[in-house]
């Protein structure tokens, strides 16, 4: 499991470790910059030819072409804010996400990192690897990173968060909205299972979204097109990688928080809900060898990734 732990990180720090204006100067030569007022949707249009003409590609449908348009398009979608507000969303530790607009949902496009709640009060750190469902924790690879390596690593998968963290002593909901702001910034609020049910509707609905004839095939479009462990299953996240992400909700394989132990990383990610049955509350799970967002309950003291959506 370390070994598959390293290969996440590895594979992490060679694309993100590199600065951005280095990476991508060509898109910052265009002028194209984090927090650019004037940025405007044919102004982006232009800014990806201008990439694929500057790359000296001879014909812009080539296969690398098509990758450097897809390379460059994701990082103006987050440079540029093109997202809900173009201002994102802070949270008390004054980290700031990027979030999308996908329908009518305004979601965070990166997983929640924060070690306090939107009033100041902190989260337990879990630093014995005890594993309750009634007190909160949150898990965050200290010990297995540190430095420069654990900041990189965080910023990009965030945080592992209990049930009871995540509700913050809320009831269970099954609502849409949920109304239940738990561990979320003002603003915002964890979602339900019927909030997940209407982006993954939403994205079926839209062909641009799906894999292949069957419209609940959009695990790729909510997921990032890298660290996912290779699939041949045809439509699955891991099956051919450059094709993931069209909704650039960007979701990352960082796994679970299990009895104690750190797994499953390059294999799956799992996000709360505010559903729960009993002892067990329910989450939305994406795995490499799969196409579907797949409704799934655990016990409430697993480790799992938070996204918020906007009030």
């Amino acid at each position: 499991m370390y070994k598959k732990f390293t290969l996440v990180l590895v594979l992490f720090l060679a694309v993100f470790s590199i600065p951005a204006q280095n990476q991508y100067s060509t898109c910052y030569t265009y002028n194209i910059k984090a927090g650019d007022e004037a940025f405007d949707q044919e102004r982006y249009e232009d800014a990806k030819r201008f990439y694929v003409n500057a790359s000296k590609c001879a014909n812009p449908n080539t296969q690398e072409a098509q990758k450097k348009i897809k390379e460059c398009d994701f990082f103006l979608k987050l440079t540029a804010m093109l997202d809900c507000d173009r201002k994102g969303v802070t949270d008390y530790d004054g980290n700031t996400y990027v979030t999308i607009q996908i329908g009518n949902q305004c979601w965070m496009a990166q997983n929640l990192r924060t070690k306090h709640y939107a009033n100041g009060n902190p989260i337990p750190q879990n630093t014995d690897r005890t594993f309750s469902s009634t007190d909160a924790y949150y898990y965050d690879f200290k010990g297995k990173l540190e430095g420069d390596k654990y900041i990189s690593f965080i910023n990009g998968f965030g945080f592992l968060y209990n049930w009871p963290a995540v509700m913050r002593g809320a009831s269970s909901s099954s609502s849409n909205p949920s109304n239940i702001q738990g561990i979320c910034p003002y603003g915002w609020h964890l979602p339900s299972d019927a909030e997940w049910r209407e982006l993954i509707n939403y994205l079926g609905r839209n062909s641009s979204y799906v894999c292949g004839n069957k419209s609940s095939n959009v695990a790729k479009a909510l997921s990032f097109d890298r660290f996912w462990k290779e699939s041949s299953t045809d439509c699955a996240i891991g099956n051919d990688l450059s094709n993931n992400n069209s909704s650039y909700f960007s979701a990352v394989p960082i796994g679970s928080f299990v009895e104690g132990k750190y797994r499953s990383g390059a294999y799956l990610t799992a996000f709360w809900t505010t559903n729960s049955e009993g002892d067990k509350a329910y989450v939305r799970m994406l795995h490499h060898d799969s196409g579907e967002v797949t409704s799934k309950t655990f016990p409430k003291n697993r480790g799992f990734s938070v996204r918020c959506v906007r009030n």
